[in-house]
């Protein structure tokens, strides 16, 4: 299993499908899935207060099943 780790200003790694988690002070806020990661999770900023994420990339059919 691939897990990406990341803070918003460092990782740009393009990832086109998968989960993904928001973490502050390493603990899990909200969970969610999506087909464009980055902008999705650059729109959380506004609304929930996290200072990591970690992304685990699957195809768009399995996203569901993690």
């Amino acid at each position: 299993m691939l897990i990406i780790s990341g803070n918003m200003n460092k990782t740009r790694e393009l990832i086109e499908s998968g989960v993904y988690l928001l973490l502050d002070k390493e603990e899990i806020v909200y969970i969610g899935e999506s087909g464009g990661l980055y902008s999705r999770i650059g729109s959380h900023q506004k609304k929930k207060v996290f200072d990591s994420f970690r992304i685990l990339p699957c195809k768009q059919s399995r996203r569901k099943y993690w």
